[in-house]
């Protein structure tokens, strides 16, 4: 589509319709979505939703009403949904979490493109070009043989697309879950020595400690998914008694060196 007045115009009736105020961002991703298809195409489409749709017509929506071929239409759908879905993406405690994907092919031509953020955060400049990368690498998982595609899944033990985009980017969330408990343990353990809650033999045996239980709920609970603190709590309870396994070894090896 080339004519933004005829999508003003249209973006704008669908608005009163269905009572929904349309963002610079919101407005951005339908325009972004329809730039294959002709303006005639997309203003019939716009026509049709107005008297079919009962709800605000998502991209995928009008793409569908265009009569795109199924291949195009697969990969402009599974477009338009990234981009919804990163429009509304959240932050929390730990920094920008990653979007709810679920479509698999759409997971794996994200870590086929090098992750999330290479389509999250690239340059207005370059927007036209990932497109067309998401779009042409979509089309091949879609409709190459499964058998072809060599794609090392994690918690899946047959060959299906099981990827997850959660996994993707979990190390970076992971570290900052540790990041945030080496700069606030202090801090924390001092208000409760402060307040009498604990003594000064408990302050000093906590502080050391990175797993306390409570400390990982005051810290971190409502902040980040449940889910999430619960995978990093165990993570890190393995972390540390691995470590500990490996200080004892060590000094058992240098204490037989002594003997």
């Amino acid at each position: 589509m080339e004519n933004k007045e005829i999508f003003k115009n249209y973006m704008s009736i669908f608005g009163e319709m269905f009572g929904k105020a349309l963002s610079p961002a919101l407005t951005s991703i339908y325009w972004e979505s329809l730039k294959s298809f002709t303006d005639d195409q997309c203003e019939s489409a716009f026509k049709d939703a107005i008297v079919t749709c009962k709800f605000f017509p998502k991209p995928a929506d009008l793409i569908e009403l265009m009569g795109a071929n199924n291949k195009e239409y697969k990969s402009m759908e599974a477009w338009s949904n990234l981009l919804l879905t990163i429009s509304d993406t959240k932050e929390d405690r730990l920094g920008r979490r990653d979007p709810d994907i679920t479509d698999p092919i759409t997971i794996a031509t994200i870590h086929s493109m090098g992750g999330i953020d290479c389509i999250r955060d690239c340059e207005k400049k370059n927007a036209k070009w990932v497109r067309r990368d998401f779009l042409d690498t979509y089309n091949v998982f879609a409709y190459a043989p499964k058998k072809n595609i060599k794609l090392l899944a994690e918690g899946s033990d047959n060959d299906t697309l099981m990827l997850s985009i959660e996994s993707h980017d979990q190390s970076r969330r992971y570290y900052k879950f540790k990041e945030h408990i080496e700069m606030s343990r202090y801090s924390y353990w001092d208000k409760k020595k402060e307040k009498g809650e604990i003594d000064h033999d408990e302050y000093c045996d906590k502080v050391g400690e990175y797993t306390d239980p409570q400390m990982l709920k005051d810290l971190f609970k409502g902040r980040i998914p449940d889910k999430e603190l619960e995978e990093y709590s165990r993570r890190l309870e393995n972390e540390e008694r691995i470590s500990k396994i490996r200080t004892q070894a060590i000094i058992d090896q240098n204490y037989k060196k002594i003997s």
